[in-house]
């Protein structure tokens, strides 16, 4: 008897994601990084009271740069509601240039800080895969 190739697909991502469900609760990594504005953002201050999605992402990334289209309208749509979005770019020296027009070409809302040297990233996403999200609950 032939079975078809979506019957074992759906476990198989299932098996696949379960590292994701249930794992044990972790606290978040305390950081603080520059803003495109040259403020600073630390994580901290928002802990406790938001919803935090932490998206980390670069402008050579076309996924990312997707991603952050959907991140826009979520946060729009949410943030009313204790939801917030921090991009954490992760471009190095010679890209960062390109961050601050992307963001204001896109008309990006959300907080977008400067991870330059990714000792953020490296907490969060030790293997260095982007685009890679957290998200952190209150």
């Amino acid at each position: 008897m032939k079975r078809p190739f979506h019957a074992f697909l759906l476990p198989a991502l299932l098996l696949l994601s379960l590292p994701l469900w249930g794992g044990e609760k972790e606290e978040a990594s305390d950081f603080t990084l520059e803003t495109l504005s040259g403020g600073r953002l630390s994580l901290s201050d928002r802990l406790g009271k938001e919803v935090i999605y932490l998206s980390f992402w670069a402008t050579w990334c076309t996924p990312c740069k997707l991603e952050m289209g959907q991140l826009e309208r979520l946060y729009r749509k949410y943030r009313t509601r204790g939801f917030t979005v921090i991009a954490v770019n992760v471009d190095d020296s010679e890209t960062v240039s390109q961050v601050r027009p992307f963001v204001r070409q896109k008309r990006f809302t959300f907080p977008v800080v400067l991870d330059r040297d990714r000792q953020v990233a490296g907490r969060y996403d030790p293997a260095g895969v982007i685009p890679y999200g957290v998200l952190i609950d209150r």
